[in-house]
């Protein structure tokens, strides 16, 4: 027969006696790694009174451009502003084919010096 104290409860097996310590670790670092995320506070949204732009402004005195969902910036007349790039660029393009004609024109004179009806 085999002698079995009633007084003293089986010791539990070692990786039992661990977890509860490893949970409260976990729940340490993780409380410790979040604490700082917590901290930061929201940017506050400014309006330029001039333009009407908006503008986030930070706690430690940054600021950036707000934009809207279509990444467009946050401005009354963004829509408009789109339509005076691409008339710069419309511009800009047929700038670039004049000057492509020109030096075209003076590549032809060069080569061939002797005409005489495109002198300057």
């Amino acid at each position: 027969m085999i002698a079995c104290s009633l007084t003293q409860p089986a010791p539990l097996p070692r990786p039992a006696r661990k977890a509860p310590l490893r949970a409260l670790a976990w729940m340490g670092i993780l409380l410790a790694l979040g604490t700082p995320a917590l901290a930061i506070e929201e940017p506050v949204v400014w309006r330029d009174p001039d333009t009407g732009c908006a503008y986030l402004l930070g706690p430690q005195g940054g600021i950036a451009p707000r934009y809207l969902r279509d990444g467009s910036p946050d401005c009354p007349d963004a829509k408009v502003g789109s339509r005076v790039i691409d008339d710069t660029a419309r511009g800009l393009a047929q700038g670039l084919d004049a000057l492509k004609r020109e030096v075209e024109r003076l590549r032809q004179r060069f080569q061939d010096p002797n005409r005489q009806e495109e002198r300057l």
